[in-house]
């Protein structure tokens, strides 16, 4: 029995830790963007009316998945811009879908700051009895992700760094997170690093890359999400990239629409187990007799 207690305890005290940690990393990554004041001569927040569609596939919490973005951004002011994001797909036989929008003041050569809302939901429903305790129930799959909140850039040569802080409702309510660093070693090539949180779920680590040939409107892009060794996701797709003329990579994400997130909410939730009304969650299995 007390070693049972010393083991949660320590599970409980990294889990703290790396919710601490997402945290000081999000607010880090705002308090770095920079000030709502135009540098002399800064080109406008967003170059003029234009989007993406994407598609992407690969194992989400052992599931497969498909599904397809998009993204449509226009200018307001010179330093002012909007957005606005979908998502639809399939994971393991059930539907996901997805709408977000951002309003942001941006200069494209110091950074971005502004305000950002999301929903995403799972439809899949997925109840297994278990045999302790009787009438105890396990892996209730499916969840709805609510977000609003704020969210910041910093441009730093060929280094970005990109941080959100929101209030999440839902499934579950609490505090929503995500710090990331991106580096671009050629114009036309990003990749990141980055850690996430959603109240309900353990903090996961992110790494991504996008590649866009030279001259082209398209890139190809693959990331993977990590919260424990048999939690985890990997995905790959294209996007299409119009309405903005030939641009490089990076030129498009500093200049153009900012990344459309709500596939990041959709690794997290997919896979992960939630209790159905009028059971009580003890951590491995939800308690039917509640």
């Amino acid at each position: 029995m007390i070693r049972a207690r010393v083991v949660r305890f320590r599970g409980l005290l990294f889990m703290h830790f790396r919710h601490r940690l997402l945290v000081t990393a999000s607010v880090a990554a705002l308090i770095v963007a920079p000030p709502l004041a135009a540098s002399a001569g800064s080109l406008p927040a967003v170059s003029g009316p234009n989007g993406k569609i994407g598609v992407f596939t690969g194992s989400v919490g052992d599931d497969f998945t498909l599904g397809a973005t998009g993204s449509l951004a226009i200018p307001l002011t010179q330093q002012w811009g909007a957005q606005v994001d979908g998502m639809v797909g399939s994971a393991d036989s059930a539907s996901f879908y997805g709408i977000g929008g951002h309003l942001f003041w941006r200069d494209p050569a110091r950074g971005l700051f502004g305000l950002t809302a999301s929903w995403v939901g799972w439809d899949a429903v997925d109840t297994v009895p278990v045999s302790f305790p009787d009438g105890g129930v396990m892996d209730i799959s499916g969840a709805d992700v609510g977000k609003v909140g704020v969210e910041g850039e910093a441009y730093l040569g060929r280094i970005s760094l990109e941080g959100a802080a929101s209030f999440q409702f839902g499934s579950d309510t609490g505090f929503a997170g995500r710090a990331t660093v991106a580096f671009y070693p050629t114009d036309d090539l990003r990749l990141d690093i980055g850690i996430l949180h959603l109240a309900g779920t353990d903090a996961a680590f992110r790494g991504g890359a996008e590649w866009a040939p030279a001259g082209h409107s398209f890139s190809l892009f693959a990331s993977g999400l990590a919260r424990s060794s048999d939690n985890w996701s990997v995905v790959g797709g294209a996007r299409v990239y119009f309405g903005s003329g030939q641009k490089s990579l990076i030129q498009r994400h500093r200049e153009d629409d900012p990344e459309n997130l709500l596939p990041d909410d959709l690794y997290s939730i997919i896979g992960d187990a939630y209790c159905p009304a009028g059971t009580e969650d003890w951590g491995t299995y939800c308690d039917g007799n509640a």
